[in-house]
């Protein structure tokens, strides 16, 4: 039997606001969540390699920045894996890959786009549905998931199934 740690980042106050101001303070929540794990492997040996982060629409970009901000530091390791569930597009564009999760944020990125977001992505033309890992998964090709009887709400539910 593995020991294992669970940390849940709570960061409603940050998250709930006006979309535009919510994926700007990804970046703050990413370096705040990497200064966490920096302390928890200088106090209690923590090896980098063995965390795993998993995060949902804005959370994927928090795991990534703080991934980015490890490597930043020059510990001497990366994160071992990054877990992306139906990453945000808006706020997030492809020519930088430092505004975004990408590959280099973990030992392993694996990505699952459950709703590519397509009336953000005609709106905006950014990083929704877009391979940013080692590993992307598109169920039912990324698109609107089945089982949802109101077409008013399939980009929600769609959505919510990526958990």
């Amino acid at each position: 039997q593995e020991e294992l740690n669970v940390i849940i980042v709570y960061w409603e106050e940050g998250a709930a606001m006006f979309y535009p101001q919510a994926a700007s303070n990804t970046k703050t929540m990413g370096r705040r969540l990497a200064d966490m794990i920096e302390a928890m492997s200088d106090s209690e040996g923590i090896s980098l390699n063995m965390v795993h982060l998993v995060g949902h629409g804005l959370g994927a970009h928090v795991a990534g920045f703080a991934g980015k901000r490890l490597n930043f530091l020059g510990i001497g390791e990366r994160l071992g894996r990054i877990t992306a569930l139906d990453p945000s597009g808006p706020g997030f564009a492809l020519e930088d890959d430092n505004d975004h999760l990408d590959m280099t944020d973990a030992e392993f990125v694996d990505v699952i786009h459950s709703n590519d977001g397509e009336l953000f992505h005609l709106a905006f033309g950014y990083l929704s549905g877009r391979s940013v890992g080692h590993a992307d998964f598109y169920p039912n090709g990324g698109k609107v998931q089945p089982n949802c009887p109101d077409p008013d709400i399939r980009d929600l539910i769609s959505n919510i199934k990526g958990w």
